[in-house]
C-alpha cells in the first residue's frame, strides 16, 4: 500500500515540475528516497469518472487552491484515470489536511482499507 502511495508522490511531483507549480517538491522526494509517505499526500479511489461520456483515461488538469491575496497554495488536486478505474490525487498542506473533503481520503497513516466511491453521485 506505501508503494501506491509512493507511485502518486512520484506522479505528482513529476506534474508539479512539468508545469512550474509553487509547491515544494522536497518533501515529495524526501518521501520517495526514504521510503515514508509523504503527509500531505492523500488519495481517493472510484469509478464513473467520464470525459465527454467516455470513461477517463490519462492525467488531468491540476485544480488549485491558494490563500486568498497571496500566491500560496494551501491545496492541488487532480485525476488519474485507467479504465473505469479514477484516483483523485490531493495534496494538502498541513491546515487543509483536516478539510471535510479528505475524510474519505486514503493515507497510509490511516491504515489499509481503501473505499472505493462512485464518482457518478
Amino acid at each position: 500500500m506505501l508503494n501506491v502511495h509512493l507511485y502518486f508522490a512520484k506522479l505528482f511531483g513529476c506534474h508539479i515540475a512539468d508545469l512550474n507549480v509553487a509547491i515544494d517538491l522536497s518533501p515529495f522526494r524526501r518521501a520517495i528516497l526514504d521510503s515514508v509517505a509523504h503527509p500531505g499526500l492523500y488519495l481517493n479511489f472510484g469509478f464513473g469518472l467520464t470525459d465527454g461520456g467516455e470513461p477517463h483515461v490519462g492525467t488531468s488538469d491540476i485544480e488549485l487552491v491558494t490563500k486568498s491575496g497571496a500566491n500560496t497554495i494551501l491545496a492541488a488536486t487532480w485525476f488519474q484515470g485507467v479504465a473505469n478505474l479514477s484516483v483523485r490525487v490531493t495534496f494538502a498542506d498541513a491546515e487543509r489536511q483536516r478539510l471535510k473533503s479528505l475524510a474519505d481520503a486514503w493515507h497510509p497513516d490511516r491504515g489499509t482499507s481503501l473505499r472505493i466511491v462512485d464518482y457518478t453521485r
